[in-house]
Order: C-alpha cells, then sequence, then structure tokens
C-alpha cells in the first residue's frame, strides 16, 4: 500500500458539522469529539490527531467536510460502525477517506 493511502487510513470525513463563530482547528476538534460523546455514546476518550475543513471542492447543505484523523485505526471503526446513529441524530453523514480510484476502480477487464 502507497505511504499517502496509509495515511488515509486512519481518516473519517464529516459532512453536515455546522461552523462555528471563530472556528479553528482545536475548537473544531473538541466539538467533534463532544458530538461523538453525546450522540454515540462513546464514555472514553477518543484521541484524534486532526481535525480540519475539507476547503477546496464544493460544500455540502451549506458547510465545508471535515476531515478527521484518528490516532488508532479501531477508534476510527467504532465510529464508522456507529455512522447511522451520527446521521439520525446529528444530522452528520460519515465517509471513509477514499481516493477516487479506491472508489471507482478502472475497468477490470483483461485481454488474455
Amino acid at each position: 500500500m502507497y505511504e499517502f493511502e496509509q495515511n488515509k487510513r486512519n481518516n473519517l470525513i464529516l459532512y453536515g458539522v455546522r461552523p462555528r463563530p471563530h472556528e479553528n482547528a482545536d475548537s473544531l476538534r473538541a466539538h467533534l469529539l463532544a458530538v461523538f460523546r453525546d450522540h454515540l455514546n462513546i464514555r472514553r476518550e477518543i484521541p484524534v490527531s486532526r481535525a480540519s475543513r475539507v476547503l477546496a471542492g464544493p460544500e455540502v447543505r451549506g458547510c465545508r467536510p471535515v476531515l478527521v484523523a484518528f490516532e488508532n485505526f479501531k477508534d476510527r471503526e467504532t465510529v464508522l460502525r456507529q455512522a447511522k446513529l451520527l446521521k439520525r441524530q446529528a444530522g452528520i453523514d460519515v465517509t471513509e477517506d477514499l481516493s477516487r480510484w479506491a472508489l471507482h476502480p478502472p475497468n477490470q477487464d483483461w485481454d488474455h
């Protein structure tokens, strides 16, 4: 696996996180941890190494997506498994951070 794909392994993209006034990386990270705690009923601390708005590309439902990098793959999987609950309670969609190639691989028809 290429290094840039390995780095994406612990990432999730969240859509529908409303921007807060005077938002910065630390306040965004704290807000996401509160959302995970309140809406997913996760009582332990989830280590998030980085959270930032994705500035490239279109807005979704009036706000920019948020890229969240978890320190542990297990924590990422916990949040991803409970994505339906987050969608229902907070209106936040959760997807994996995959490249276009991974989402839509080229046609694998081989001429032998």
